[in-house]
């Protein structure tokens, strides 16, 4: 149960994280705008760097699932890293912008995945 638990936080973790990986790629415009700010030619970068950025931790999410179907989760420094990255960062963004959509999407997600990762980490 513990595990079903890990892991479909790890799954609507990695949906989240596709399809704002997908549109910071392919529609920066709207995404930004989420976030009430008006898309420019000057933040084409910026916004190119993120939907890397939001690639490389799809790809962390893809190894801890892959870990844990294996049964061979070793690497819960790194999860528990990413949890709090997630906190910090729904948290800063709702202080910074005013925004409380990431105190939802990001902070409860790293609070719920330090949880059931700790659960099933207490277990083995």
């Amino acid at each position: 149960m513990k595990k079903i638990f890990f892991l479909s936080i790890l799954v609507l973790s990695i949906l989240l994280e596709v399809y704002l990986c997908f549109q910071a790629f392919y529609d920066p415009p709207s995404l930004i705008s989420s976030y009430g700010i008006t898309y420019s030619k000057d933040l084409q970068l910026p916004m190119y760097l993120i939907a890397w950025f939001l690639l490389l931790i799809v790809l962390l999410i893809v190894v801890m699932i892959y870990q844990l179907l294996q049964n061979n989760f070793h690497s819960y420094a790194l999860l528990y890293t990413l949890c709090l990255w997630w906190v910090g960062i729904g948290i800063g963004i709702y202080f910074y912008a005013g925004t409380g959509i990431n105190l939802l999407t990001d902070s409860v997600k790293g609070i719920a995945l330090f949880v059931a990762a700790y659960l099933y980490q207490k277990d083995k």
